[in-house]
This record gives C-alpha cells, structure tokens and sequence, in this order.
C-alpha cells in the first residue's frame, strides 16, 4: 500500500471535519503506525478535533491519557 496515499485521503477527509479521519490521523501519529514518526503533540489536536465533532472513540481516549496526568 502507498501510505502517501493513504496520509492524502485522511487528510482531505480529516479537512473536510470527518471525525473518523481525525481519530485515525491521531491514532497515526500517536502510536507511530504507517511508518510515520510518533508526534504526541500532532495526535492529541487530531484527537481533541475529533472529540469536538462528538466521536465517542476520541472522546474516551482523551479522556483516558488526560487521567494519566
């Protein structure tokens, strides 16, 4: 699979407010999958965006690593 690709329709998706896209570009980036450099920073606003537009898989995982704190 050509992850360029698979980054250039979740972020025109993401861009378009789809809440799915935004909790997967957060997954992306905070676990590091796809080959892309973990950013904690990066996956957490992709997490609290998707959180915003009520996507209950974001809103309970925000919820959890902001417990950790």
């Amino acid at each position: 699979f050509d992850v360029s690709e698979i980054m250039k329709y979740l972020n025109m998706a993401a861009d378009n407010g789809n809440s799915i896209a935004l909790f997967n570009l957060g997954d992306i980036y905070w676990n590091g999958k796809l080959g892309i450099t973990v950013n904690k920073e990066k996956a957490k606003s992709y997490f609290e965006l998707s959180a915003s537009k009520n996507n209950p898989k974001a809103i309970e995982f925000l919820e959890k690593i902001n417990s950790k704190i």
